[in-house]
C-alpha cells in the first residue's frame, strides 16, 4: 500500500508540476499575444482619433471655403448700406448657410469699424470667449487652434471681401470648443481615453476631458491621457523633443496598466510663439489583464479537476490492484509458514481478470504444486525410512559379526553379533 501511495502522490506531483509549467507557458505566450493585440489596437485607435480630429479641421475648412466662394453672400456684403455685420441681407444669407456648418458658434466682425459680435448667441450665456478676441491673420481662408483663457478652440477664419467694394470686407470666424464632447467623438472604444494638451498650458488645456461613455474609470483615464502628454512635454520624466509620434507600449501607472500614443496634431499660437498641440490616446489594459487572469484561473481549475480525477481513479483502481496484492502477500506469508494449501480466492463480486487474474491463477497453481510436491516428498521419505528399517533388521539378524568401517578405520556401524565378539567398545 505504501508503494501505491507513493505512486499516487508522484502522479499528483507530476500533474501539478505540468499544470504549473503549462500555466506559466500559456501566460507567457498569451501575454505576448495580448501585448501585440494591445499595441495593434492602440495604434489603430490613435490613428482613428488623429483622423477624426483632422476630419473636424477638414469640415471647418470646407465650411469656410464655401463661405469664401459664395457669390450671393459677397454681393450682400458689397451692397450693405451700413456695417455688413448688421446688414439684414447679409444676416439672411448667413442664416441660410450657418445651420449646416459644424461650428458651434459664429463671430461676425467688421474690422473697418471695429465691430465684433456673435451671430444668434450671447457669449456670457454659454461661456463663449469675447468676440473681440478673434482677428484675421491671413488673407486666405484658414483653420487654426486658438488658446483663450485656458480653453482650446478650433477656429475657421475667412474674410468676405467683394472685388468691387474691398472696404466692405466682413470677417467670419467659425468656432468649436475642444472639450469633452468633442473628444468623446474621437474614439468609440470604451477603453480608450483621448486628451489634447498644449505645452505650457497645463492640464486644463485638455478640455477637461471625462472619458467616453460607459468606460469604467473614464475620468481617471482622461486625466491619465493628459498626464502622458504633459510628461512628453517635459513636465514629467520624459522630454518632448519635437517627435511627431511617440508610443508607450505598456506602463503600470496610478493603479492600472495602460498603453498610450501621443502625437502632434497641429500647433497653437502662444506668448512664446508656436506651441505644438499634442493628441494623447490612452488604452486601458484592464480588459487584457482580466483575460490573462481568466486564462490562469482556467488552467488552475483544469489542473485541480485533473488532480481530483486522478485521485478518484487511483482510489477506484486500488480495489482492483492493491487488494489482490495484499491477498497475495498474506498468502505468501502462510506458505512461508508451511501452509501449502493456501489459495487466493476471488471476491464475491467476481473473479479477477487481466494480468491480476493471471498472476493469482499462477500463484494458486504454484501453491497446489508445492502442496503436491510436499506430499510426494513425505511419501519418499517414509519409503526410505521403511527400507532402512528393514535393512537394519536384516543386518541385525545375521549371526556372523558384521561391521561397516570407513577409510580411516573407524567403525561406523556394527550388528549385534559383531558387538558380542568385540564388546560394546567396538562401537566406538
Amino acid at each position: 500500500m505504501k508503494l501505491f501511495q507513493r505512486t499516487l502522490w508522484s502522479f499528483v506531483g507530476v500533474i501539478s508540476l505540468q499544470a504549473g509549467l503549462a500555466g506559466a507557458a500559456l501566460a507567457t505566450i498569451f501575454g505576448a499575444m495580448q501585448a501585440e493585440d494591445a499595441a495593434r489596437e492602440m495604434s489603430t485607435e490613435a490613428a482613428n482619433a488623429f483622423e477624426s480630429f483632422n476630419a473636424w479641421k477638414l469640415a471647418f475648412w470646407k465650411d469656410i471655403n464655401e463661405l469664401a466662394e459664395d457669390a450671393r453672400l459677397a454681393n450682400a456684403v458689397a451692397g450693405a448700406s451700413g456695417s455688413p455685420s448688421w446688414d439684414g441681407a447679409v444676416a439672411r444669407e448667413l442664416s441660410l448657410r450657418l445651420p449646416s456648418s459644424v461650428a458651434a458658434a459664429t463671430v461676425i466682425r467688421d474690422d473697418s469699424l471695429g465691430l465684433s459680435r456673435y451671430v444668434d448667441y450671447e457669449p456670457s450665456a454659454i461661456g463663449l470667449p469675447d468676440p473681440v478676441s478673434f482677428s484675421i491673420k491671413k488673407e486666405h481662408p484658414y483653420v487654426e487652434i486658438v488658446s483663450i483663457r485656458g480653453g482650446l478652440w478650433l477656429v475657421g477664419a475667412v474674410r468676405i471681401a467683394p472685388r468691387g467694394a474691398p472696404r466692405r470686407a466682413l470677417d467670419l470666424f467659425l468656432l468649436k470648443r475642444i472639450d469633452a464632447d468633442l473628444l468623446s467623438h474621437l474614439s468609440y472604444d470604451p477603453m480608450v481615453a483621448v486628451a489634447i494638451v498644449v505645452p505650457g498650458a497645463g492640464p486644463g488645456a485638455a478640455g477637461r476631458y471625462t472619458g467616453t461613455a460607459g468606460a469604467a474609470g473614464a475620468a481617471r483615464a482622461g486625466k491619465l491621457a493628459q498626464d502622458y502628454a504633459l510628461e512628453l512635454l517635459g513636465t514629467g520624466r520624459a522630454a518632448y523633443d519635437g517627435q511627431a509620434y511617440v508610443a508607450y507600449p505598456r506602463r503600470d501607472w496610478k493603479g492600472g496598466s495602460y498603453s498610450a500614443v501621443v502625437q502632434r496634431s497641429g500647433s497653437v499660437a502662444s506668448k512664446d510663439g508656436e506651441s505644438p498641440v499634442l493628441l494623447a490616446a490612452v488604452l486601458s489594459l484592464a480588459d487584457y489583464g482580466e483575460r490573462a487572469a481568466r486564462l490562469q484561473r482556467s488552467v488552475i481549475a483544469v489542473s485541480i479537476i485533473v488532480v481530483a480525477i486522478t485521485i478518484v481513479v487511483a482510489l477506484v483502481l486500488s480495489s482492483s490492484i492493491a487488494s489482490p496484492i495484499r491477498l497475495l502477500s498474506r498468502a505468501t506469508r502462510r506458505i512461508a509458514e508451511g501452509d501449502y494449501r493456501t489459495e487466493v480466492r476471488s471476491p464475491v463480486s467476481g473473479p479477477y481478470t487481466g494480468e491480476i487474474g493471471e498472476l493469482l491463477e499462477g500463484f494458486n497453481g504454484m501453491a497446489k504444486k508445492l502442496a503436491a510436491d510436499k506430499l510426494e516428498l513425505e511419501d519418499y521419505i517414509s519409503e526410505i525410512v521403511g527400507l532402512k528399517e528393514r535393512a537394519d533388521g536384516i543386518i541385525e539378524s545375521i549371526r556372523e559379526g558384521l561391521a561397516v568401517i570407513d577409510a580411516e578405520g573407524r567403525v561406523e556401524s556394527a550388528n549385534a553379533a559383531f558387538k558380542r565378539l568385540f564388546g560394546e567398545a567396538a562401537g566406538e
